[in-house]
């Protein structure tokens, strides 16, 4: 059902963004046009987040119900569609809670990187050299770490939903 809304939605949200490539080839254009594009854009860009949100919501109740599917057979039990159903969507918040703390970890840690970033570009007018070995040196170390946080917190969700955990004791139990 993702896939079919998906298919219909993203590409009228993004085939707006082509208008944006005329503005920097010196036309002239009146205030009136501007102004429906940068209100088409709103909308796209609207377009494509809820399209988003909702592969997202999608995935989480995807990964719930499998996780079910395969927990009860492992044990020998038969799950039909709705027993995964009814057994997911009550989790789904716990889910989402454990995507969102994972999530804004990932964002913090790129936030004070790039924070670090302008400090040195900025506030201690850093030559090229500098900023660019940090940039480097340090974007790799963060990159490895955001790879290795996401592995570490990759079974959140499976916790969440055979486990009965919260979303941070989700996350601690898959860092273990």
């Amino acid at each position: 059902i993702y896939g079919i809304v998906a298919a219909i939605a993203e590409p009228s949200a993004v085939g707006g963004f082509s208008a944006f490539s005329r503005i920097g080839r010196n036309q002239a254009q009146s205030q009136a046009e501007l102004n429906h594009q940068l209100n088409s854009f709103g909308h796209q860009l609207v377009g494509l987040l809820v399209t988003y949100l909702m592969l997202i919501v999608a995935s989480q109740l995807l990964t719930g119900m499998l996780t079910v599917v395969i927990g009860r057979s492992v044990l020998g039990d038969r799950v039909t569609i709705g027993q995964a159903w009814r057994q997911t969507l009550p989790r789904l918040p716990a889910m989402l809670g454990a995507m969102v703390l994972f999530l804004g970890t990932i964002v913090v840690m790129w936030a004070v990187f790039a924070g670090l970033g302008v400090f040195f570009g900025a506030g201690l007018n850093a030559s090229g050299a500098v900023l660019g070995g940090y940039l480097i040196i340090v974007g790799i170390i963060v990159l490895c770490l955001t790879v290795w946080l996401w592995t570490s917190f990759l079974l959140a969700n499976q916790v969440v939903v055979l486990e009965r955990a919260g979303p941070a004791r989700a996350l601690a139990r898959s860092w273990r």
